[in-house]
């Protein structure tokens, strides 16, 4: 299952703070543009009036009430952008109770050792053991090797003796127990290149899966 961050209380607490002002925020810009629209709207409808009075129409009231929307949208414009004016010079100074600063504090101080004591330390201490394990496994290989080693110089001096000077008989290698590091399983670039790409197991390391916890 997929890891999910553990929730981090002063974050939370940061969000809902500047959640709550920046909801209005979003009021005060939005309603700018749409004063504007307006306004740019009325004062379209009034100058496509003159095109029908030039045709002979008589559109004098009209023209009067368009005159009114043009005030009208011209005065919430101006208000719109006030308004939005105004709140940003409140919020700008208003004192928050939660700034930037304190969220890397408690970063640093709290929620990160947090998570490294919970989450990450235990792991860390798992692959501890396990390198243990390893390199104690690799000295068990090795001293077989070594314990070894003896007899099969011993067997390879023969051979080569019963061979010597001997026209077409061919020497017989004598297999070593075991060769380091050759035939030692190790971390591989290419493993660590398919863990880190896919986070899965490297397709010959899958049947010892359920040996990992």
């Amino acid at each position: 299952m997929k890891t999910q961050p553990k929730e981090w209380k002063l974050y939370k607490e940061y969000l809902e703070e500047h959640g709550r002002a920046g909801k209005q925020m979003k009021k005060y810009q939005d309603a700018v543009p749409k004063a504007f629209e307006d306004k740019v709207a009325a004062e379209h409808a009034y100058n496509s009036l003159f095109e029908r009075e030039l045709c002979g129409e008589d559109v004098q009231k009209e023209k009067e009430e368009a005159r009114k929307n043009i005030d009208e949208a011209r005065r919430k414009h101006s208000e719109a952008v006030a308004e939005l004016s105004r709140a940003q010079q409140v919020l700008s100074s208003r004192k928050k109770s939660i700034d930037i600063k304190d969220l890397v504090m408690d970063w640093n101080a709290n929620y990160v050792p947090g998570i490294k004591k919970e989450e990450v330390n235990p792991i860390l201490e798992r692959m501890e053991a396990t390198l243990a394990n390893y390199y104690s496994d690799l000295i068990a290989i090795m001293e077989i090797q070594e314990a070894y080693s003896p007899l099969h110089g011993k067997i390879s001096e023969l051979e080569y003796a019963r061979t010597d000077g001997i026209r077409n008989e061919p020497t017989i290698a004598a297999h070593a127990i075991i060769s380091i590091p050759r035939d030692v399983p190790k971390p591989s670039n290419a493993d660590l290149y398919h863990v880190q790409t896919h986070k899965q197991l490297p397709t010959h390391l899958l049947k010892h899966r359920k040996e990992v916890k």
